[in-house]
């Protein structure tokens, strides 16, 4: 069974402003790092699976020592192959960190840049400055060369003078992947707590954002999801993350951590979000274990797979599911045709660039209460 794993690591130096992730200010590293471990050896999922990609995620794995990354990786038994990303953030980045992380077999890494300005950088809680980001970027640059960069538009005192001074850079530096998020302004967030004195730019300058976004990266990158954009490579390599494109298309993966969630084999779950439950229990820290049902499976392999510009394959999805999709969805699927929300070729369903600029209003047309 092929399968994806992502590895939740929850502490960061500080809380940044938007963030709703699960994650902390620094706490017992050590324990939680021994408690994941001997969560992924107990994991009969795992122990029968082929690790076709590996996440770690957070928080801010960076924070974590060398020796505990390698353990981590140490306990998961993947293949030469195996995509291997880690998340840092520019403050925590080393030259013995790096070095590491290459020995290990980590093969692509992701920086939260987020903005080249510093002072958007503190109003949104970030830690790090740019000049630091230049620092970090310059090392990890020695040793990979599979680097995505997360930015964010739409952020408090933000123009388009600044984003489109953003965009220059990260084409200068042409890291391998890009992915753009607009700020979400998510409750039990800071950010939500001030939200009322946030200058926050309008609708209609977020969207010219991220238009201005695809058209400054067009001829050096190619988008293949609503929020991620590749390098075009030299026909060697794709630097598209095969991790996300496993949550797109619906394949198995089993999450490890603190509120990690899995799906395999048609069932769902997360673990506790509890910090003191997880590192107490010895066993089972699973909740919320749901079987999916066809029609709940067919829901999501619709709404995940039109993120992607290339849309839903025809074919598969009568291949996984037994029904031609217009036996399904033909009503939702020329509705959104006809308001230009949505094409279609032989082989895909997919969003036009209206749609993708509605797109979570063409996605919940193919939510349906038919199939059980």
């Amino acid at each position: 069974m092929k399968t994806g794993v992502y590895v939740h690591i929850p502490f960061c130096k500080s809380k940044c402003f938007y963030c709703d992730f699960v994650s902390f200010p620094q706490k017992n590293y050590d324990e939680y790092a021994k408690r994941l471990i001997h969560e992924m050896k107990l994991c009969q999922e795992l122990k029968n699976s082929v690790v076709k990609t590996i996440f770690i995620g957070g928080g801010t794995p960076s924070l974590f020592s060398c020796d505990m990354i390698g353990k981590i990786l140490s306990a998961i038994n993947f293949k030469s192959d195996t995509e291997i990303t880690i998340e840092a953030n520019p403050e925590s980045i080393t030259k013995e960190k790096i070095a590491a992380y290459k020995s290990y077999g980590i093969n692509r890494i992701s920086i939260g840049l987020q903005a080249i300005q510093s002072n958007l950088l503190k109003t949104i809680g970030r830690i790090h400055t740019f000049e630091m980001f230049e620092k970090a970027y310059e090392i990890v640059t020695q040793k990979f060369d599979n680097i995505n960069l997360d930015l964010m538009f739409g952020l408090p005192n933000q123009n388009l003078n600044d984003w489109e001074k953003t965009l220059t850079y990260i084409k200068k530096i042409a890291p391998s992947h890009v992915s753009l998020y607009s700020l979400i302004i998510e409750e039990g967030t800071k950010f939500y707590q001030m939200q009322n004195d946030l200058k926050l730019p309008d609708e209609s300058i977020e969207r010219k954002m991220y238009h201005m976004a695809k058209e400054i990266l067009f001829d050096e990158y190619y988008q293949y999801e609503i929020s991620n954009f590749a390098r075009v490579g030299d026909g060697k390599k794709n630097f598209e993350c095969q991790h996300n494109k496993i949550y797109w298309t619906l394949k198995n993966y089993l999450g490890f951590g603190l509120a990690a969630h899995s799906f395999f084999n048609g069932m769902r779950w997360n673990n506790t979000s509890n910090m003191q439950k997880y590192l107490a229990s010895g066993g089972n820290i699973r909740e919320n274990i749901i079987a999916s049902t066809k029609k709940s499976l067919m829901e999501e392999f619709m709404f995940l797979g039109l993120r992607m510009t290339r849309g839903v394959n025809k074919n598969l999805f009568k291949e996984k599911f037994h029904f031609d999709i217009k036996d399904i969805y033909a009503k939702q699927i020329s509705s959104l045709i006809k308001k230009k929300l949505l094409s279609e070729n032989e082989n895909f369903i997919y969003l036009t660039d209206l749609g993708m600029d509605l797109a979570n209003t063409a996605m919940s047309e193919f939510i349906l209460d038919m199939l059980s």
